[in-house]
């Protein structure tokens, strides 16, 4: 999406980018670590083979947020978008599946 607008980054532009990608990683680790502390997890992992497909279907969800969410920045000016974008994109794959998997997860007891 930042690429199609704004034309391919810079060396610097590729590195911010990696910076954003990885920061969103981090950003929804501590969050879940911020939740896990605070509630109980499942009692036993997701090991049925449906409960697998549902994940995965629902996982077409995540990837359209974290699309709808970078191209929200491909109008900013400078290498703000470089970090934000894949900052957004991540958060938003990652929280959105680590819910749908919790979903399942629940709807599995």
């Amino acid at each position: 999406m930042l690429v199609r607008a704004r034309g391919a980054p810079s060396t610097a532009g590729a590195f911010i980018f990696a910076a954003g990608a990885i920061a969103g990683f981090c950003l929804i680790d501590q969050l879940l670590d911020l939740l896990s502390a605070e509630t109980l997890g499942p009692t036993k992992p997701i090991n049925r083979c449906q409960d697998r497909v549902l994940a995965g279907r629902v996982r077409l969800v995540a990837v359209g947020a974290a699309l709808g969410a970078v191209s929200l920045f491909d109008d900013i000016y400078g290498w703000v978008p470089w970090l934000v974008g894949p900052l957004a994109a991540t958060a938003h794959c990652l929280l959105i599946a680590s819910v749908q998997l919790a979903a399942v997860a629940v709807g599995d007891r």
